[in-house]
């Protein structure tokens, strides 16, 4: 993983529909073609999870709503271009009423984000899903 300062998007690159990603002052990646193709770019939350990790738009998340254990959700973080704002669709939920692809979110995640912990992301454990 690498922190990307900045994205250019061309129409045409080389005759193709792409984009520059500019790692650092020395370091452009060309995205198009088979580099898109294997590589993801990942949209960060501004919010790091109970261990420290960074949490990215794709990461699947996991808490226990009450702290006891029992109470656990399974989520994947999206972008919610209605409210303008990060929110979790549910992926299973243990003893707890909420259905798989239930939305929520708001203030929710932004104040409880300590609580979470990242058990992965959809590119690349794709069976959390």
């Amino acid at each position: 993983m690498c922190i990307v300062n900045s994205i250019e998007f061309i129409d045409k690159l080389e005759g193709r529909t792409g984009c520059n990603v500019f790692i650092d002052d020395k370091q452009t990646i060309r995205w198009y073609g088979d580099f898109q193709k294997r590589h993801i770019l990942m949209q960060y939350t501004g919010l790091k999870d109970c261990n420290g990790v960074e949490i990215y738009e794709g990461d699947v998340v996991k808490w226990d709503d009450m702290s006891d254990g029992t109470y656990w959700r399974i989520a994947e973080v999206i972008w919610d271009d209605k409210e303008a704002l990060f929110v979790y669709r549910i992926l299973s939920c243990i003893h707890c009423k909420l259905s798989k692809g239930y939305v929520f979110g708001g203030n929710f995640m932004y104040r409880d984000g300590k609580a979470l912990e990242v058990i992965g992301n959809i590119h690349e454990n794709p069976e959390l899903l």
